[in-house]
């Protein structure tokens, strides 16, 4: 079931089921927060598809529970209302632990005369959620927290750009641009894990002569198992090797 929402002061929630038969939809699901015109939406599942979380950047953070056979929603939590008053801060990335009880995100701040930005732990097993924020680094520009990823290992990956500003388009390096920023990512060892259990290590992810900006590659999980015990057909590691299997036959 693939899953898609309109930011336009709506709160409906487009699906499409993807079966053996092919793609049928879309569906439509009406919950949660109204997501505020121009503003920009991230959804991210947990690893085993139960959970769905929605954060936009004026710092609306909500999860739902998702049914694999009905491919509803249910269950919303709001963790986070909007709020942009000065000074205000911006989320702009976010990523699930492998179990899904732990909430990474990067959010950035604008105060006086300083431009800061923030990786942050929230413990989603806990209430109230907010309360279990833990700031694990603090960014001073020019460096900035990008996006955050789960990655393969089950470990997560961060991407802090260095904002030279030392070429005509300000987002990109020169080629001389190079520094402990822009060659490395930085990586959460143990996401599931609280607070410095989870050994978050600034910088030491090298890129072998490559350089970050920004942005990750998007990682699906398509390696999803069956949900066990379900009482519909819930497909499971339909991933590169079964689809160049399907190709070839």
């Amino acid at each position: 079931m693939s899953v898609s929402r309109v930011a336009s002061a709506v709160n409906t929630f487009y699906f499409y089921l993807v079966s053996s038969a092919g793609i049928s939809g879309p569906f439509l699901q009406s919950i949660g927060n109204p997501v505020k015109f121009g503003d920009f939406l991230r959804l991210k599942f947990s690893k085993n598809g139960s959970k769905l979380v929605a954060m936009t950047a004026s710092i609306l953070v909500e999860t739902y529970d998702f049914d694999r056979c009905t491919g509803l929603l249910s269950n919303v939590k709001t963790i986070h209302q909007n709020n942009l008053n000065p000074p205000y801060k911006r989320y702009w990335s976010f990523a699930l632990s492998p179990n899904g009880n732990r909430l990474y995100s990067t959010s950035n701040y604008l105060g006086t005369n300083q431009y800061r930005s923030y990786l942050v732990q929230y413990d989603l097993i806990t209430n109230p959620v907010l309360n279990t924020a833990d700031t694990l680094h603090t960014f001073i520009f020019p460096q900035i927290a990008g996006l955050v990823q789960l990655g393969s290992d089950d470990k997560i990956y961060l991407a802090v750009p260095y904002w030279a500003a030392d070429c005509d388009v300000d987002y990109l390096y020169c080629g001389s641009t190079r520094n402990y920023a822009t060659d490395n990512l930085s990586v959460i060892n143990y996401p599931d894990s609280l607070g410095s259990a989870c050994d978050f290590q600034p910088f030491s992810f090298n890129l072998g002569g490559h350089r970050t900006y920004v942005g990750l590659p998007n990682n699906p999980n398509y390696e999803l198992d069956p949900d066990s015990g379900s009482v519909c057909d819930t497909l499971g590691h339909v991933g590169l090797n079964e689809l160049i299997g399907v190709v070839r036959n």
